[in-house]
């Protein structure tokens, strides 16, 4: 788990800020993916970063780890660091976490 600081109002560096925790995402199910993507849309915009493709990757990269961040990183490797294709990197995430046929793989015994 991390602790961010962050901004009510990221334009206005006076205002007050508040601490948000946030769990790593190693590897997910449904919920932990769905949280995940919720509190990091909410990390980007209150801190102000969110059309700053540079520190979105390096905010994701951050929060990622193991096989996530292998997933992340497999993608983000092969692209230059644009907002759009962090896009695609975040779409790769969840092909990983919901498999296009899922049931195929559940043994039937």
């Amino acid at each position: 788990m991390i602790k961010l600081e962050l901004k009510y109002n990221p334009k206005n560096k006076k205002l007050a800020s508040y601490s948000m925790s946030m769990w790593f995402l190693k590897q997910g199910m449904l919920m932990e993916w769905i949280n995940f993507c919720k509190t990091f849309s909410k990390i980007l915009t209150e801190q102000g970063i969110k059309d700053n493709a540079q520190a979105k990757y390096t905010m994701a990269r951050m929060l990622l780890k193991g096989d996530a961040l292998k997933q992340f990183e497999a993608k983000a490797l092969r692209v230059d660091e644009s907002n759009n294709n962090f896009n695609e990197c975040m779409k790769v995430m969840a092909i990983h976490i919901f498999p296009i046929k899922p049931l195929q793989s559940r043994s039937t015994t």
